[in-house]
């Protein structure tokens, strides 16, 4: 059982090798309406011979993106007996990237605010949190 995750992601285990599954993956998809990028395993470099391990992205058609569009990451990988295909389904990254961003700004902001606070604390700056005004 997968523990609970911010984006669906889904593990099937073929009996077949994985060389056969990227094959019959690649033909399938090629033929649909779907954008199918094949990209290199990280670190993988440009070698022509057959692989084992390789990635795929499938998007909507640019014609029928938005923002929030999904993206599918596909890793097929080699195993004991057989293969594993892992996906993984989420927005384009770069609204990863602006939640990101969010987080950080939201995460200093606080600690600043955090960090002000305990300082007028410390220093006696008034008889709470906030200074007081004293009218004469």
């Amino acid at each position: 059982m997968q523990a609970a995750s911010l984006r669906p992601q889904f593990n099937v285990a073929l009996a077949c090798p994985s060389t056969l599954v990227l094959e019959r993956l690649c033909d399938r998809l090629a033929r649909g309406s779907q954008n199918l990028r094949r990209t290199r395993v990280p670190g993988g470099g440009k070698t022509e011979t057959v692989r084992e391990r390789d990635f795929f992205v499938l998007t909507v058609p640019e014609t029928e993106q938005h923002l929030w569009s999904p993206w599918l990451t596909v890793e097929v990988s080699p195993q004991d007996t057989g293969s594993l295909i892992h996906g993984r389904f989420g927005p384009h990254p770069t609204v990863w990237t602006g939640f990101a961003f969010f987080y950080l700004i939201l995460s200093v902001g606080f600690l600043l605010s955090l960090a002000f606070t305990a300082a007028l604390a410390i220093t006696g700056g008034g008889r709470g949190p906030w200074p007081s005004r004293q009218r004469r």
